[in-house]
């Protein structure tokens, strides 16, 4: 009779355990999968174009606008070969930096990540 009862509340203790599990899921996503807009200014990106100066010298050649803003800004690093496009729609996170700027008006930024955009 004991050994019923204990049968019975480690039966219950296991039932419990395995509907309370509290492990992390992590959900993969296809590449091929379309983020919306709204997920995008969700996680922190804001909308933006890569504004070209052929006038310019290099890091100024190639500016972000970002589409709230009438300023342009000057990315820390050059950009990747896949951004070197005027008028390229891309989502942006960024932060500014306190340096000083090497383009005339372009106010220096630090990009965390940068996204094409499809129009």
């Amino acid at each position: 009779m004991r050994y019923l009862g204990v049968l019975l509340l480690f039966t219950v203790f296991l039932s419990i355990s395995a509907c309370c599990s509290k492990k992390n899921k992590t959900i993969e996503v296809s590449k091929d999968e379309v983020i919306t807009e709204n997920e995008m200014i969700e996680a922190g990106y804001k909308k933006a174009t890569i504004v070209y100066f052929a006038q310019k010298e290099a890091p100024c050649d190639y500016l972000i606008q970002v589409d709230d803003n009438t300023n342009l800004f000057e990315p820390q690093k050059e950009l990747e070969n896949d951004f070197k496009e005027n008028n390229k729609p891309i989502w942006i996170k960024y932060q500014f930096q306190r340096r000083m700027s090497r383009c005339e008006s372009a106010q220096p930024i630090g990009i965390i990540s940068i996204e094409k955009r499809v129009e």
